[in-house]
Parts: C-alpha cells; structure tokens; sequence
C-alpha cells in the first residue's frame, strides 16, 4: 500500500516538473530576447532548449507510468517566477535587467536541480530506473546552467563594481 501510494505520489511529482519546466520556458525566451548580454542571450537559448526537451522527457515518464498529462500549475515555480519578474522590474538600467534575470535564473536552477535529483532517488527506489537516470541527468543539466549563471555574473558583471570610472 505504502508503495503505491509513493508511486502516485511520483506520479504528481512528475505532474508538477511537467507544469515547472513549461513554465520556465517563455521565461528563457524572455531573457533571450530582453538580454543586452551575448553570454545570457547564449545561455537563455541554452536553457530554452534543455527545458523543451525536458517537457517531453516527462511526458514521456507520464505515459509510461500510464497517467494523464494534467496541467496545474507548479506554485513553486509560479512563486520563484513571480520573483523573478519583480527582479527584472526593479532593474534601473538594461545591464541590471540582464544582472536580474541571471540572478533569478539560479533560483530557478536551484529548485529544478534539487527536485529532480532528489525525485529520481525515489523514482531509483520505486525500481524506474530509466525514469531515475533521466532525473537525474535532468537535474544535472540544470547544475550546469547553474553554473554557467554564475560564471556570466563573476566574469561579466562583479568585475564592474571594483572597475574604476
């Protein structure tokens, strides 16, 4: 009993990963485009592209699993994205609007990253290891984005603000 209720449980997990990268889609098409940054618009498409793909990945582990694609909205993601646009909004300037989506975009990371590599130890517990595996690389793709992130804000940004003039 406990299993089943921990497979349905997987199953509504993957729900909301579907409604979570879906709705970080048009968010990485809006970096891209408001994006000053080559480096962000570069990583934007980047990520517009691993979030597709992840999209149907999960639809994928959906109809395996032989569960119906819902489409509620993952209110975590919802929550950081609204986040994210006060971030956007608050920029003064086009280089703070590119600093802002950056910084928003490792919150995002940071919550895609750690809820798939965390769902694919049960997913890996429950015995779907495809459905592991494919989290995990999930999660690891975002860990790269992550760090990409990171490396456009230390290289092209935090140098400015010891920069003389």
């Amino acid at each position: 009993m406990f299993k089943d209720n921990l497979l349905s449980w997987h199953i509504a997990g993957l729900q909301a990963f579907k409604s979570a990268v879906d709705q970080g889609i048009p968010y990485a098409q809006k970096a891209k485009s408001a994006a000053k940054n080559e480096q962000l618009e570069v990583a934007a498409t980047v990520l517009e592209t691993i979030l597709t793909t992840q999209s149907a990945t999960i639809v994928g582990f959906l109809l395996e699993a032989q569960a119906e694609v819902n489409f509620t909205q993952d209110v975590i993601m919802e929550g950081i994205l609204i986040g994210q646009d006060l971030m956007v909004e608050a920029g003064k300037d086009l280089e703070t609007v590119d600093f802002a989506y950056l910084s928003g975009g490792k919150v995002a990371m940071n919550y895609y990253m750690n809820a798939f590599i965390s769902h694919a130890e049960l997913a890996e517990k429950l015995g779907l290891l495809a459905q592991a595996a494919g989290l995990k690389k999930m999660g690891f793709e975002h860990q790269e984005m992550l760090n990409q992130y990171t490396k456009i804000i230390e290289t092209d940004f935090y140098p400015k603000l010891t920069a003389k003039g």
